[in-house]
């Protein structure tokens, strides 16, 4: 799965304009779409955690106040998917913004607990 994966999902649907629901492919079960999704993202993250030294930076700092690896890997992940959502609507997120988000970390922009509902096994780490 992967990129490639991720890439075929958001091209071949978008969110409803009616509903606001996105459903990637109804064709998948919940948990595979999620675990699918989950891969992508977390593969996005290695990427960046790579080539990225702020990215880099808010991981290791993350890390340093006790927060699980995993944890702070999904909170670099929901800020991709955020990014994501962004550029289908053709409203790319200005790196200072990025930035901004990543020295908030973990306190997260908006209502993201959610995301973390989707996407993982709750965490002492998140904020609700």
């Amino acid at each position: 799965m992967g990129k490639k994966w991720l890439k075929s999902v958001w091209q071949s649907q978008t969110a409803s304009q009616t509903t606001g629901y996105f459903d990637p492919n109804p064709d998948l079960g919940g948990d595979e779409h999620r675990i699918g999704l989950r891969e992508a993202l977390l593969e996005t993250v290695d990427d960046r955690l790579r080539d990225d030294p702020e990215t880099k930076a808010a991981y290791d700092r993350l890390i340093a106040e006790g927060i699980s690896a995993f944890d702070s890997k999904m909170f670099l992940a929901n800020l991709a998917s955020r990014e994501i959502w962004h550029a289908l609507r053709e409203q790319p997120i200005p790196r200072e913004t990025y930035l901004q988000w990543l020295s908030r970390l973990p306190d997260l922009p908006g209502s993201s607990a959610n995301f973390f509902v989707l996407l993982s096994p709750p965490s002492p780490h998140l904020k609700r």
